[in-house]
């Protein structure tokens, strides 16, 4: 079976005092005969990338589909970028920066999620889910989203639950800046 090549992003609002959020939203597999892995767990947005689509179409489609989240409601994009590494002729390494990218490759499917992004929208932001594939959204502060994976991570889609966990460890020890990056009074 061929991976699915799937782009993972995981939305953030960001408020002047430097107050973070961060969106879950329950999966729902609304597709009858599809495999019901990961339904009704918390999950980042993760889309898959149609044939002749890349990352960034793939993304921002997924958006509007499942948040109702337009181009113009990110304030922020924090994306990998890749580069190819050789020691010596015949073999290729890629290093994914800042956050790397995230493989299921065994189980019931197996998905290829090279392309991770950190999506930062204002604080006035509310999503408006358009497709059905989103029963139920949740905003979670950094600490609460932290205790949730620390205590339950089963509660969390698995090809997303790496992302996000890398995202909380970032975000809890400041390493991001998001506050820097968008001009916070308090930075």
């Amino acid at each position: 079976m061929a991976e699915k090549k799937v782009v993972i992003g995981l939305v953030v609002k960001v408020d002047e005092q430097e107050t973070m959020q961060i969106l879950t939203a329950t999966r729902t597999i609304k597709t009858t005969g599809y495999n019901p892995h990961g339904d009704n767990t918390q999950e980042a947005m993760c889309e898959t990338v149609q044939d002749g689509e890349d990352y960034h179409t793939a993304l921002y489609r997924g958006f509007e589909e499942e948040l109702g989240l337009q181009r113009d409601d990110i304030r922020m994009i924090i994306e990998s970028t890749s580069e190819k590494f050789s020691t010596r002729p015949g073999n290729e390494m890629i290093l994914w920066r800042p956050f790397g990218g995230v493989r299921q490759t065994a189980g019931d499917q197996t998905w290829e999620a090279d392309y991770c992004c950190l999506v930062v929208v204002g604080s006035d932001w509310e999503p408006d889910p358009q497709d059905g594939e989103v029963s139920e959204i949740k905003w979670w502060s950094v600490e609460e989203l932290y205790q949730a994976l620390e205590e339950d991570k089963s509660q969390f889609f698995s090809l997303s639950y790496p992302f996000i966990v890398m995202i909380v460890e970032l975000l809890r020890e400041g390493k991001l800046e998001l506050g820097k990056r968008l001009g916070c009074a308090s930075s």
